[in-house]
């Protein structure tokens, strides 16, 4: 397995296709609309984006990815000491196949920790925002996430379905992974982020909207005037 990074200069939105076939193999024409190529965008009370990625996983099986961008400005805080506030949230997300059957369920608690008692909203501010990660090992298919992120302090809630395609990956010829659309890339030694992953830092970018809104996991606000794409090559 090899990894690749392709970075490109500019404020983009784009889509993905699907690029689990052989690479020189002719490509189906896909509407720019799919739903299952698109991220998707929450209802409800919290506001949130989800974007997937695949790579080839072991035993003919498929190691998913779930990348989530949450807005700590809906959060309510609770003040744990002088100048430090936390937001408590879960995260839950349900598998289901196309027999509409459910095959994998995972539920996370999260913390965010800030110095300000009150997140400024996204009108006219810079605002900060918060990347997750889920992972998941599944059978190749057609599947459907849904996705319900609950505040723990408010009870508030947001969710969303997300289809996708879990890609088969035993072709013998040159094949290609699902595209990630990052904020960063960088070398990462020590492997101990949820975001590391074959030596490098791949920090993900849930609304595949490049402009200034990203931040990294120190906290640093970080102003992305690139854009990565991580994607990995099997059968070199």
């Amino acid at each position: 397995m090899t990894r690749a990074i392709l970075t490109l200069c500019g404020l983009l939105l784009l889509s993905a296709v699907s690029p689990a076939r052989g690479a020189f193999g002719k490509a189906d024409t896909t509407v720019i609309a799919d739903p299952i190529l698109l991220p998707a965008n929450s209802t409800g009370d919290l506001d949130f984006a989800v974007d997937m990625a695949g790579f080839k996983g072991a035993d003919g099986k498929t190691y998913m990815e779930m990348y989530l961008l949450l807005r700590p400005s809906q959060f309510t805080l609770e003040e744990i000491k002088k100048q430090l506030y936390r937001g408590k949230f879960e995260i839950e997300a349900v598998i289901y196949d196309g027999n509409d059957t459910e095959v994998h369920r995972t539920k996370k608690e999260r913390l965010y920790e800030t110095d300000r008692p009150v997140l400024v909203s996204r009108r006219g501010h810079e605002e900060r925002v918060s990347m997750d990660m889920l992972a998941m090992v599944l059978n190749p298919g057609t599947y459907r996430a849904d996705v319900t992120i609950t505040d723990k302090n408010s009870n508030k809630k947001g969710a969303v379905s997300k289809p996708f395609v879990a890609d088969l990956y035993d072709d013998e010829g040159l094949m290609v992974s699902d595209l990630q659309f990052s904020a960063q890339v960088q070398q990462d030694s020590t492997q101990s982020d949820r975001f590391s992953k074959n030596g490098l830092l791949v920090l993900p970018n849930p609304t595949r909207i490049f402009e200034k809104w990203a931040e990294q996991p120190s906290g640093e606000t970080y102003k992305p005037k690139i854009m990565y794409i991580y994607f990995e090559m099997y059968n070199l």
